[in-house]
């Protein structure tokens, strides 16, 4: 880990691959998957499922009878 990191982040560091670690668990349909985490000493990669489809979110915010059309 880089020692000009500050502990506040690598507090946020240590949450996120934490939160990652967790997440590999979830197996849901409407959750896209976790595989896992690259780490590199500049940056950390989520590793996650490939999801096909349209984005919900094109321009700003979807209204409440957009998103039941979706």
């Amino acid at each position: 880990m880089n020692p000009a990191l500050t502990d506040a982040t690598r507090l946020a560091r240590k949450r996120l691959v934490e939160e990652v670690r967790l997440a590999t668990y979830l197996n849901h349909p409407n959750i896209a998957r976790v595989h896992g985490l690259h780490e590199t000493e500049a940056a950390l990669h989520v590793i996650m499922e490939s999801v096909s489809g349209r984005p919900h979110i094109v321009h700003g915010r979807l209204t409440p009878a957009a998103s039941a059309r979706s």
